[in-house]
């Protein structure tokens, strides 16, 4: 069903390279892997859970008589004493298949104490549901059709959810109400139903800011609609989220055939820091649309149907946005984007990018109200025009540094025309966005030029 709504055909084959953890998808007929990165730290716990749901029923959540789900009036009590560990069965008893959880995962924790929960999906499973034994369970995850916090106005805080697979909800795949110091971390979330995949809430909704959301290791696909959305303030006159962290993740095929806005990466507006770095975006409608200042930091998006990178003003003013090594591959329209003519945008900048193929331009800056921007080290190649602006002069405080251009049908336009003396870009080799070992962010990279533009991440 999903192929005929437009999602990514998946070759179950494609894998990292061995040896390699990590997630993986194809450019075109070439495996792209994104390793990743060490996962964060979580505090030993004091007391841990074990739930499956083949086991008998009246377990006490213990491992030779787990849950067959979770007990939060337990696990509440259970956080007075320190961190807790909830650890769901991985595979099934046979240790072949993935267990499958038949209700969504609801996240229902109302301590507020300052421990953490740890709902972990990967690191064992029960090897017998008669007598249970849990045992190593390798790289598998449970199944679970959702997981979801509830519609009600309570913030669910220091809670980390780790190797699940969510798929198959009614619904969006991940959804947080609200909540402090959130982690999602090495999920796979696919083929949900509803919109967006992972959902961070509005605070006009919900009222409640989060201090940190937290998003890595995590692969996004498949899905009808957005893939990561962090709402923020509708433009309302209040503080969002504090912090906002979306750290290599693999996303791609979010697409929808009766709706254009479908973004791999979604930062509304208002949130205190963005911190977007490392992600890997593929055939999505906009990668990384943007509105909240922060930093937009190595970052590559292939095959967007219009924008790679784009600044969203329709909730009013944005400031401090730092675009820092990105890079936009075949976009189908621009590379990146900005149109001020509903609000102002101040305080930007835009840093060591490359843009290769673009359908439009490399760069776009539409000046109605003020824009202030800094332009340095890019590599624009291969696109309808390489520079192009438009609208009011006056309203544009431009600081262009080096940029180099090449093969585009118009090196720069309109606005730019006159602003933009750019030397001559040295490409490298045109080869696919992971390079010949497969793996992105090395310096095989199929779209890092021989000089200037996005460069690699230092290896962690």
């Amino acid at each position: 069903m999903l192929a005929l709504l437009g999602g990514c055909q998946r070759h179950p084959e494609c894998a990292c390279p061995d040896g390699v953890e990590g997630h993986a998808t194809y450019e075109g007929d070439a495996c792209l892997c994104l390793p990743s990165l060490p996962p964060v730290d979580e505090p030993t716990p004091v007391t841990i859970f074990y739930v499956d749901p083949d086991v008998a029923a009246g377990g006490d959540g213990s491992d030779a008589r787990p849950w067959t789900a979770i007990d939060w009036d337990a696990v509440d009590g259970a956080l007075q004493a320190g961190p807790v560990l909830v650890q769901l069965s991985a595979l099934a008893q046979d240790g072949l298949e993935a267990q499958e959880f038949p209700a969504r995962l609801d996240v229902l924790r109302l301590d507020a104490g300052p421990h953490r929960l740890v709902l972990d999906g990967r690191a064992r499973f029960n090897a017998d549901d008669a007598a249970p034994r849990w045992e190593d369970a390798g790289s598998a995850r449970a199944r679970v059709p959702g997981v979801h916090t509830g519609f009600e106005n309570i913030a669910r805080s220091r809670i980390t959810v780790r190797g699940l697979e969510v798929t198959g909800s009614d619904d969006k795949g991940v959804y947080w109400r609200a909540g402090d110091e959130v982690i999602i971390e090495d999920c796979e979330i696919h083929e949900n139903h509803g919109s967006p995949a992972l959902n961070l809430e509005y605070v006009s909704r919900s009222g409640l800011p989060s201090s940190s959301f937290t998003v890595r290791n995590t692969h996004v696909y498949d899905q009808v609609g957005e893939c990561i959305y962090i709402g923020g303030a509708e433009g309302e006159d209040l503080d969002a989220h504090a912090l906002v962290v979306l750290e290599n993740n693999l996303i791609h095929d979010c697409t929808d055939p009766f709706d254009t806005k479908h973004d791999g990466i979604n930062i509304k507006d208002r949130i205190g820091e963005a911190r977007v770095t490392r992600n890997v975006i593929l055939r999505t409608d906009w990668g990384v649309e943007a509105a909240s200042p922060g930093t937009y930091a190595h970052n590559v998006v292939i095959d967007p149907d219009r924008e790679a990178f784009l600044i969203n003003l329709s909730f009013g003013p944005a400031r401090d946005l730092w675009f820092l090594d990105n890079a936009a591959i075949r976009p189908g329209h621009d590379g990146w984007h900005v149109d001020t003519e509903a609000a102002s945008a101040t305080g930007v900048r835009l840093e060591r990018f490359t843009s290769l193929d673009a359908g439009e331009a490399g760069v776009l800056l539409g000046v109605g109200q003020a824009l202030e921007i800094i332009i340095d080290d890019v590599v624009l190649a291969g696109g309808e025009v390489g520079l192009d602006g438009w609208g009011e002069p006056g309203a544009l405080t431009l600081e262009l540094g080096a940029c180099a251009l090449a093969d585009n049908e118009t090196d720069a336009d309109r606005l730019l025309a006159d602003r933009a003396s750019c030397g001559r870009a040295e490409l490298g080799a045109r080869t696919t966005a992971a390079g010949p070992d497969g793996s992105m962010f090395t310096d095989d990279d199929g779209w890092i030029a021989a000089a200037g533009g996005a460069r690699p991440p230092a290896a962690p």
